[in-house]
């Protein structure tokens, strides 16, 4: 799909896909930041039942005070983009007979990062099993979306790996505050636990931290 859509500009002119670029979609994220923010500034402060390491709180606070209209028009702009399923996770997918794989739940879709969107999945799955494959799941992504036709002088590997940490971690910094918010305590504190572990093995801190995307 990321290939069959790879930097398609016509996407830009359906109205109801978020990452457009335009007016009506920087009103949109400015107020999905501002509701992010605003949960975050209570949640840091901690959460009864939520244990959140100083690292995660840190990272959090900086990528979240770094979140500006102006940088992420920019990134959409200028950088390789695609269709985005925009809630790529493990209960989205669903595996079929033969090897048929379908994707559901659309409501998040978006122009956007492919290796945001590879970040995001990758974050919803067991610690042990990601550090363990996730170089060569990202490097068989890439060598597939080649395949496909992706041009690889337009869209270098470490330009996927750059986006897969930063990207990956942008959407899930943007998600905490609402996740934590509603979801069960013990949901909470896995996606606490999950963002900690990606932020540790990929060298993430507040000097680093990507700002956040939707």
């Amino acid at each position: 799909m990321h290939a069959k859509f790879w930097r398609r500009d016509s996407l830009r002119d359906l109205e109801w896909i978020a990452g457009r670029g335009d007016e009506a979609d920087s009103e949109n994220w400015n107020s999905a930041m501002e509701r992010s923010k605003k949960l975050w500034q209570e949640q840091r402060k901690g959460v009864e039942g939520i244990a959140m390491k100083p690292d995660l709180v840190a990272v959090m606070d900086a990528a979240l005070s770094k979140a500006s209209w102006d940088v992420r028009k920019g990134q959409l702009e200028n950088e390789a983009f695609t269709l985005c399923h925009g809630d790529f996770h493990p209960f989205n997918v669903m595996w079929m007979e033969a090897g048929r794989v379908v994707l559901y739940d659309w409501e998040m879709v978006s122009i956007g990062s492919p290796g945001q969107e590879l970040g995001q999945y990758m974050m919803n799955v067991d610690v042990g099993i990601r550090q363990s494959l996730e170089k060569k799941l990202v490097k068989s992504y890439y060598d597939e979306l080649i395949t496909s036709g992706v041009d690889e002088s337009d869209f270098a590997y470490k330009d996927l790996w750059k986006e897969y940490v930063s990207g990956g971690a942008g959407k899930w910094i943007f998600l905490l505050p609402v996740l934590i918010a509603f979801c069960p305590k013990p949901m909470a504190q896995w996606f606490c636990d999950q963002m900690t572990s990606f932020f540790q093995d990929h060298g993430l801190t507040e000097e680093n931290a990507p700002q956040p995307r939707m």
